[in-house]
């Protein structure tokens, strides 16, 4: 089948990284039809080496520096609708390409025309780039799990962050129906788990590819990012699916909770930090050390 793929790559004032996640794209062992960078940065480096690779590159790459930033959900969403191909893919700046990942994602998309969307496992790499020995196991924690392969509820994926963050394939026409934008004001930080999410509300199915396809660099930002999205995701779970929560849902709430009472209190979000501390998904927690610290932080927030 001759579908399409464009490659998505939003980025601030990180051209080392991004060089790595470029690179990671020229090793695939399909390359896709295009490369779009959204550039938020402060600075003209990014601009200037883009230019000068553009004159060399065997990828057609389509730049644009925005002037005033547009922020990442902003950003991203500009992306979604610059995409000509069949196919997109969201690849942040910071992360990177397995060199199968375009083929094994593909192939999912291209022979089972009612799958909307496609992704792998993940490995974790150090700020540096270096792969953390053993950090596939962080796979089943989001229920990328051998028995799991292949077709998968659409919904139970998004809500669970079964679907990642980034380095997925989706089709370009679904992903513009759902859009990368927040207009209900629930996302706050956690934009990348909305868009799953929201995709997975298309009541469609996904399709789990059992292979490794993408490293997560884990840096400040990542990780800050991370945890932002677990916030997002215990709020909205708690809000949307309190009569009918799956085992993997609930499963779900009670792997991100502890963290989630923790952000709830930075962002003076004691209502919900109240209820989730005191919830059956955490209650039992609340004798340990750290269950009676959080008990402190909601009682007395700093």
């Amino acid at each position: 089948m001759n579908s399409t793929v464009s490659i998505l790559i939003p980025t601030y004032n990180r051209l080392d990284a991004l060089i790595d996640a470029l690179d990671s794209v020229y090793e695939q062992t399909i390359l896709p039809n295009e490369i779009i960078i959204g550039d938020d940065s402060t600075n003209d480096l990014t601009e200037k080496y883009i230019e000068n690779l553009q004159q060399t590159s065997k990828i057609p790459i389509y730049y644009f520096h925005n002037k005033p930033s547009l922020k990442q959900m902003r950003n991203v969403d500009s992306l979604f609708k610059k995409a000509k191909s069949d196919y997109i893919m969201l690849l942040h700046d910071d992360d990177m390409l397995l060199p199968k990942c375009i083929e094994l994602l593909k192939k999912p998309l291209d022979e089972i025309p009612e799958v909307i969307a496609s992704f792998g496992n993940q490995i974790l790499t150090t700020d540096g780039g270096e792969v953390i020995e053993g950090s596939e196991k962080i796979n089943s924690a989001f229920f990328r799990t051998p028995e799991r392969s292949g077709i998968v509820d659409g919904f139970m994926a998004g809500a669970v962050s079964m679907f990642p963050n980034d380095c997925y394939l989706v089709r370009r026409d679904d992903a513009l129906a759902v859009g990368y934008l927040d207009n209900e004001g629930r996302a706050g930080n956690g934009i990348d788990f909305y868009f799953g999410y929201s995709l997975g509300k298309l009541r469609k199915p996904f399709y789990y590819v059992n292979e490794l396809t993408a490293k997560y660099r884990l840096s400040n930002e990542s990780i800050r990012i991370t945890s932002d999205s677990g916030y997002t995701s215990v709020k909205i779970l708690f809000e949307d699916c309190k009569d009918s929560m799956s085992p993997e849902i609930e499963q779900s709430i009670k792997n991100k909770i502890a963290n989630a009472i923790t952000i709830a209190v930075r962002k003076k979000d004691k209502k919900n930090a109240s209820k989730w501390l005191f919830s059956k998904y955490y209650r039992n927690k609340l004798v340990t050390p750290r269950g009676i610290k959080r008990l402190l932080l909601v009682v007395n927030p700093f």
